[in-house]
């Protein structure tokens, strides 16, 4: 029997052994970023700083964002998360298989246990902004 325990951006795995004791083991949260794009010109005069996407991985929980970083005088970032998420398993080739895929509604996905995230490619829709749904694409890569 597994647990997670979550506290100040890490998780700690508490695994049963078969003699009835308990184990702890630090789970780190890993983060990636994607680049989605140049610095450009906004509105009211700020400056768009970067833009891409954002994903937490936590054991087998997947969570992606869209992130915006803007200046005028200080920089602020707008965190556009995921309102539902896609996981499709990869094949031997490395492109998606479109068999098998997963879909959540929320902000994260929970993969099957023992399964690995790294050979998946994920999908998420958002709300931008001005309203309207998008859609991002990514891979995570182990290297």
């Amino acid at each position: 029997m597994q647990k997670l325990l979550f506290f100040a951006g890490k998780s700690l795995l508490l695994a049963t052994c078969c003699c009835g004791l308990i184990t702890a083991v630090q789970a780190e949260i890993v983060k990636f970023k994607f680049d989605r794009g140049r610095p450009w010109g906004g509105e009211g005069g700020a400056t768009g700083v970067w833009q891409g996407v954002v994903v937490e991985v936590d054991g087998n929980m997947v969570t992606p964002k869209f992130a915006i970083q803007r200046r005028i005088f200080v920089n602020w970032w707008v965190d556009l998360p995921a309102q539902k998420v896609q996981a499709c398993p990869l094949s031997k080739d490395g492109f998606s298989s479109s068999a098998d895929c997963i879909t959540a509604e929320g902000k994260s996905i929970q993969l099957p246990a023992g399964k690995n995230p790294y050979t998946y490619s994920y999908k998420f829709l958002y709300v931008g902004e001005k309203g309207g749904t998008s859609e991002e694409s990514f891979r995570l890569d182990t290297n």
